[in-house]
């Protein structure tokens, strides 16, 4: 399951939107089967989301050397595709349900009807409980169903969220809420990373836990987890202590995918396929801070 059917690099092959070089009213271009893509998200000193930029004031490095940007485009121009995965294991079940009316609220302040989202839950087992969708009403109820039990295959469950979301074109997103504990996976940390890299999946999370209080091994394993899972894959983890806070962090959360950059690249590199290529995304103004994923896995 996890390397048997990974796609080539792209993840928007088949969406049209601006080459770098024109300008907002030229005709669009087609993507490249060889386009590598970068989704980015921009703050400002103060932590804002920075809404204004263009291509040039982006820098791409590829294993420390600069590409060229060959496509630009904003959130609006590319179809969100959102797999939720809920941590329903006992482990969480004191924080489930708070959640859930915060989750809604925060899916029909963010979802388009040309998005996708889908639900994903992890205990012992892992389901996918909603296939993609942009109805309301459909995730709700899906929402509202979901009850705590069992164990947490955590790492299982991402792998059938990135897997998933391979077969959709456009920027592709999975929200974990759980406090990143995994204890009956058969995929191991790396391996649930790699195939994030490869399905050019952002990841962004919820951690259940709050921050780690103190040295309680297993509280900072869990929270350990999410901070590499996101911040490899250029997203971000949240650490709200009260159920008060949940619904200020997912009205961030909704900004930043609102105000997403998607930036192409054609490798100047020859490297073998399943090569493994370290990213660094960089602004070129000053006091600004990209967060984007910090490598790819290329394939032709």
């Amino acid at each position: 399951m996890l390397l048997a059917s990974m796609p080539a690099s792209s993840a928007l092959s088949a969406i049209t939107i601006q080459s770098a070089s024109t300008s907002q009213q030229d005709e669009p271009v087609r993507l490249r089967a060889d386009l590598v893509v970068v989704v980015v998200t921009v703050v400002d000193a103060a932590g804002a989301s920075v809404t204004t930029l263009k291509a040039d004031d982006f820098e791409i490095l590829e294993n420390g050397n600069p590409q060229k940007i060959s496509t630009f485009a904003r959130h609006d121009d590319v179809p969100l595709h959102l797999v939720l995965v809920f941590d329903i294991s006992g482990s969480v079940k004191s924080r489930l349900g708070f959640a859930k009316d915060s989750v809604v609220r925060f899916l029909k302040a963010l979802v388009r009807s040309d998005d996708g989202v889908a639900i994903v839950s992890v205990s012992t087992d892992v389901v996918l409980e909603q296939s993609f969708t942009s109805d309301i009403n459909l995730l709700t109820s899906t929402i509202t169903r979901l009850s705590a039990k069992g164990a947490t295959a955590l790492y299982d469950g991402i792998c059938l969220a990135a897997d998933a979301l391979s077969q959709r074109q456009g920027r592709r997103v999975i929200f974990i809420f759980s406090d990143g504990r995994d204890t009956i996976s058969r995929a191991t940390l790396q391996q649930t990373l790699k195939v994030l890299q490869w399905h050019d999946v952002v990841v962004y999370a919820i951690n259940t836990a709050g921050r780690a209080s103190s040295a309680n091994l297993r509280e900072l394993v869990g929270e350990r987890t999410l901070e590499t899972l996101t911040q490899q894959t250029g997203g971000q983890v949240f650490f709200p202590d009260r159920a008060e806070e949940l619904d200020p962090v997912l009205a961030r959360l909704a900004e930043l995918l609102r105000t997403q950059y998607v930036l192409g690249f054609v490798s100047s590199e020859e490297a073998p396929e399943k090569t493994y290529r370290e990213l660094v995304v960089r602004v070129k103004r000053p006091n600004m801070q990209a967060y984007a994923r910090h490598g790819y896995y290329w394939s032709k």
